[in-house]
């Protein structure tokens, strides 16, 4: 299944999109595409200047990678919610092109809003047949205070480790949720090569989709 997520929108439409849902939950928040996009359209974020400050070599990112004062965009993500928020899971894919370790992965998502839940996980999963398989590494990654909020820039979130992966074999790098989670957050779309996709995948209703998207915004490090 293909599906390219449209992000030319008219501030109008959104501003009327605006008394959905999420949005009326949290104000500023605009739920789109059935709910697979958040975008964010108050001022509570603030500009953090981002430094890449891992010395390890790309084997796939797209963070700042064109654009250093971009980072990622700001305020349109996948969106990300735990079971009690009605559970979304997020997923893309990379493929190394020679074996390597990876010892680190970061990724561009920030916090909206919870009652009891101050976290997400993010993994690196084996592929079973086209969609996100077994999780080789998982990590807890964690929102204090309620930090970063959803629309601020430029703040990610890392982790570190060590998770051998094979040339030319698709895996992919996963942000769920604990299974007592009512968490919502969403995942920052990259701002670098919007017209390419790569497969990305969503988990609504116990079930994988799998479609053609441009990149969240995120990296994958190692040697």
């Amino acid at each position: 299944m293909k599906r390219i997520i449209q992000l030319a929108l008219l501030l109008g439409a959104l501003l009327s999109a605006a008394t959905c849902a999420l949005g009326a939950t949290h104000p500023g928040v605009v739920k789109l595409d059935n709910g697979a996009l958040a975008m964010f359209t108050s001022q509570e974020g603030t500009m953090i200047p981002y430094v890449d400050k891992s010395s390890e070599p790309v084997i796939y990112g797209n963070l700042a990678s064109k654009y250093p004062k971009g980072l990622y965009w700001c305020c349109v993500g996948f969106s990300l919610s735990g079971p009690l928020a009605g559970e979304i899971w997020d997923a893309a894919a990379f493929t190394s092109t020679a074996n390597a370790t990876v010892t680190k992965v970061t990724v561009a998502v920030g916090y909206m809003f919870s009652t009891t839940t101050f976290d997400v996980l993010l993994s690196v999963n084996a592929d079973n047949k086209g969609v996100p398989g077994k999780a080789l590494k998982t990590w807890k990654i964690k929102f204090p205070n309620g930090q970063p909020i959803f629309g601020s820039c430029c703040v990610v979130k890392s982790g570190t480790g060590s998770v051998p992966v094979s040339a030319n074999t698709q895996y992919w790098v996963v942000l769920s949720t604990e299974s007592n989670s009512d968490i919502v957050a969403a995942w920052n779309l990259g701002d670098y090569d919007e017209i390419d996709t790569i497969p990305t995948a969503q988990y609504v209703n116990g079930v994988w989709n799998v479609y053609s998207n441009p990149a969240p915004a995120f990296a994958v490090y190692g040697h």
